[in-house]
């Protein structure tokens, strides 16, 4: 069983696929850095993940399958029948302890996504009315599939699937000015669940570089006379820490993982590096530790995945 020391802070987990036979595991806080050969995880990258599931596809095959870190336990799944390089983005909605654990993943070239569940005997296929190329995240969120696309989200039934059919619910618009308008040029957008609630997290660049010179918080809200969504700024998240990676956010209790509460982490790659930010809602301030060049060296062919040690175990979500 895996165990990452009872000290320990939230980790980040590096997958570099066929390039490498170990996984690297990495304190970003504390600046530890630690090898570990775990057979389960050889030639396999990450593409998903939730709590401390991993979704987990080799880059030469369609072979793929969810692996417990901390157990090793391993689910199969039917092979998966598009080319590796047409995989689009991907989640993982729950852990396999659910009955609505689901993994949908877009194409990269055609309006489609492919959905499966533990226990199906192969992939299904259904036909989606956005431009795939334009979504930066997906995200379950009440039974429900957020699709974030550039300047809108579009919510679909994720029952529906079960028929080979999308439906779909309604469209948020993201462009409202007065609303999602903040200083900056370059920006990057992330939904995250945190105690039964759904945040857009908004952070904002001078340029295209991306170094961090604003970050904004929405909250979705249902309270309208009308039951229309609307979103709220808000400017605290409580006693949780959100932490942000290519994947998308997650949202800890900050005392579980031993950090800083109402603080945003997040890994981001800049001109000098990988970098750590960590964004203080308290006082509005930002800073941002480097990883070493040990940590990130071949990132190109890897991903990051956020973890919190197996004995904090405790996801912030409304159950």
């Amino acid at each position: 069983m895996l165990s990452c020391g009872s000290d320990d802070q939230a980790w980040l987990i590096r997958t570099p696929g066929s390039r490498k036979e170990t996984q690297t595991f990495i304190n970003p806080l504390k600046g530890s850095i630690e090898e570990r050969k775990i057979p389960e995880m050889e030639g396999q990258l990450c593409l998903a993940h939730f709590e401390d599931w991993l979704f987990l596809v080799r880059d030469l095959s369609d072979e793929c399958f969810l692996l417990n870190i901390y157990s090793l336990q391993k689910i199969h799944l039917p092979p998966i029948e598009v080319s590796f390089e047409s995989l689009g983005l991907c989640i993982l909605t729950s852990s396999p302890t659910s009955p609505y654990c689901t993994i949908i993943f877009l194409g990269q070239e055609d309006n489609f996504l492919q959905f499966c569940r533990p226990g199906d005997k192969e992939w299904t296929e259904v036909p989606v009315d956005f431009d795939v190329t334009d979504v930066t995240r997906m995200l379950m969120y009440r039974g429900k599939l957020y699709v974030m696309l550039l300047n809108s989200i579009e919510i679909i039934d994720i029952t529906s699937l079960s028929t080979a059919t999308t439906t779909y619910l309604t469209t948020i618009s993201m462009d409202k000015p007065d609303q999602f308008f903040s200083f900056g040029i370059g920006e990057i957008g992330h939904l995250v669940e945190s105690c039964g609630d759904l945040f857009f997290v908004r952070t904002c660049f001078p340029s295209t570089i991306q170094t961090v010179i604003d970050l904004v918080i929405f909250k979705l809200d249902f309270s309208n006379e009308d039951e229309t969504e609307t979103w709220v700024r808000v400017e605290s998240i409580g006693d949780c820490a959100f932490f942000l990676d290519s994947h998308g956010g997650q949202s800890f209790h900050a005392q579980d993982a031993r950090v800083d509460r109402n603080c945003v982490y997040q890994m981001l790659s800049c001109y000098d590096g990988e970098r750590l930010y960590k964004i203080c809602l308290d006082n509005q301030t930002i800073s941002f530790k480097l990883l070493s060049e040990e940590a990130i060296q071949g990132q190109y062919y890897c991903s990051f995945n956020w973890l919190l040690p197996v004995r904090f175990l405790k996801i912030a979500h409304n159950w």
